[in-house]
């Protein structure tokens, strides 16, 4: 029989390890068994008596003396007239604190004498005794019988999909001890795809994203001798496209606990960003929120401040239909929300009976004006896609590769004749843009951009794949609570022929057959 020792989690985190860890009970054919020997005195030993014991190539002679040394194989005879069950017990203790005996052999006092039985199972450990002068006692030896192998065992194991189709199969050799373990992350990880929507819509909406969280289960067969065995039952998991730090990890496995299980318990949205955040009068804010619980209709509560004093709470928008381990993209939009007096305003979901579901995200309006500022949109190590804006000064430039071939001059060569030829020329637009100031939890969040595979810059309704170029992360501190952080960005693809990034930075521009022609280079 099969049975796990290590299982994925209720929500894997496929960018981390997916360990699935095994043990069989049915490595060995027959019964693996123990050897011992009991020893048996219906009488006292006097001085000057012995036996032998026999085992694992050792012949050790055990006598037995009035003042015993400390040799280990000196036994005291009488027990000074003690009654014989305590003898037992210092005969046991004697040999217990013998090297060789204790290191293959456990001693225990029985009401006829001593028994020692084999630590480990096998032949191997046969043990026998003679008694050389010892009057009254008897040995009775059990011997260990060695389990075979089965010839050719193996483990079978599936990954299978939500409609049960086989993803992956593995043929899994096994320890002498009878456990497996195979990291199955590699196979997970291309079936599952993040998503977010782009260009956002202008109100508070729910996008349901299928193929951010799937539904795998595993199953399992034993196979030797040339026989497969009828398959375990299914092991059931969702799979997420998200990572932690090793450090993280290392604290939930330290307090016996997990990723899903903190998620589950704070109610937390996919992301690392800060709970309370600032956000522009036309700036995004971006949630996914992972239904874990099951619910089928789900609620957006938007709690409105005027003046820092809570306003009204209004549902927003319900959706309908949801099954567990949906993926919800929540795109809030300031715009919708802003009046005269509001600064401020507060997210979280609710079920049906407008019980929350959620945690709470405030987004505080900041109506500050800054010029250069550029919204980089990046994929959270948790799996949703999270918007912050650079707000610092940002410089563009380009670097250009070029690939030069020089040749031999001809005897009457003119000025029409080159000597070096330019063959190729490839442009990288790169952007250094500046955080301006933040917080230290905003720093902590932010980390996700230089640890990130997805970046975009948000350019005029156009989302820009970019790569991130740092070397190192570059860090101005301002005091013990203000920091700036600076990025250098570089389009994820190079251009043959010159292109201006400036052209999708425009405002007031006409658009004709979806081309954006004219305006003012305006950035915000």
């Amino acid at each position: 029989m099969i049975s796990t020792t290590k299982f994925p989690d209720a929500l894997a985190l496929v960018e981390n390890p997916v360990w699935v860890g095994l043990h069989t009970d049915n490595l060995y054919s027959g019964v693996n068994t123990k050897a011992s020997i009991h020893l048996k005195f219906t009488s006292f030993a006097t001085a000057g008596d012995s036996f032998c014991l026999n085992f694992m190539g050792n012949a050790m002679v055990f006598s037995f003396a009035t003042f015993p040394d400390n040799t280990g194989t000196q036994l005291l005879p009488d027990g000074g007239g003690l009654p014989i069950n305590i003898w037992y017990n210092i005969l046991c203790t004697v040999l217990s604190k013998n090297y060789l005996v204790s290191k293959y052999y456990k001693a225990e006092v029985t009401s006829l004498g001593v028994m020692l039985s084999a630590i480990v199972s096998g032949s191997d450990y046969n043990i026998t005794a003679t008694a050389i002068n010892v009057a009254g006692m008897t040995s009775t030896p059990t011997s260990g019988i060695d389990a075979v192998q089965r010839e050719g065992f193996k483990i079978i194991l599936q990954l299978l999909s939500a409609t049960d189709d086989i993803v992956y199969e593995e043929v899994l050799d096994v320890d002498a001890s009878g456990n497996a373990a195979v990291d199955i992350s590699e196979i997970l990880l291309p079936q599952l795809e993040n998503k977010f929507t782009f260009p956002s819509v202008s109100y508070a909406t729910f996008i349901k994203h299928s193929g951010m969280c799937k539904a795998f289960s595993v199953r399992f067969a034993e196979k030797y001798e040339n026989t497969v065995f009828v398959f375990s039952q299914k092991y059931a998991f969702h799979a997420i496209k998200a990572g932690i730090s090793k450090l993280d990890q290392a604290v939930f496995n330290s307090n016996n606990s997990s990723f899903y299980a903190k998620l589950l318990a704070t109610k937390g949205f996919l992301t690392n960003a800060p709970r309370v955040q600032h956000i522009t009068p036309t700036g995004r804010g971006r949630l996914y929120f992972c239904n874990m619980q099951g619910y089928t209709t789900i609620k957006t509560m938007v709690e409105f401040y005027v003046d820092n004093s809570l306003d009204e709470t209004v549902a927003q928008e319900t959706i309908s239909g949801l099954a567990a381990f949906d993926v919800l993209e929540l795109i809030t939009d300031p715009y919708f929300y802003i009046g005269p007096s509001n600064n401020k305003f507060v997210f979280y979901l609710t079920d049906n009976d407008d019980n929350p579901i959620s945690e709470k995200v405030t987004y505080i309006i900041d109506t500050d004006t800054y010029y250069n500022s550029r919204e980089i949109l990046f994929r959270s190590g948790q799996g949703g896609y999270d918007i912050f804006m650079m707000k610092g000064a940002g410089i563009a430039d380009a670097d250009f590769e070029r690939k030069l071939f020089n040749k031999a001059l001809p005897l009457n060569f003119t000025t029409d004749t080159t000597e070096t030829s330019q063959g190729n020329v490839l442009q990288h637009k790169n952007l250094t843009v500046n955080s301006g100031w933040i917080t230290a939890a905003e720093l902590m969040w932010l980390n996700d951009i230089f640890m990130n595979k997805e970046v975009y810059l948000l350019l005029n309704n156009k989302a820009v794949p970019f790569v991130i170029i740092n070397k190192k992360q570059t860090l101005k501190k301002d005091n013990n609570f203000l920091y700036s952080l600076e990025i250098e960005l570089q389009e994820s693809y190079s251009n043959t022929h010159n292109s201006d990034l400036n052209n999708l930075l425009t405002a007031n521009a006409t658009v004709v057959g979806g081309w954006t022609i004219g305006g003012n280079f305006i950035i915000h």
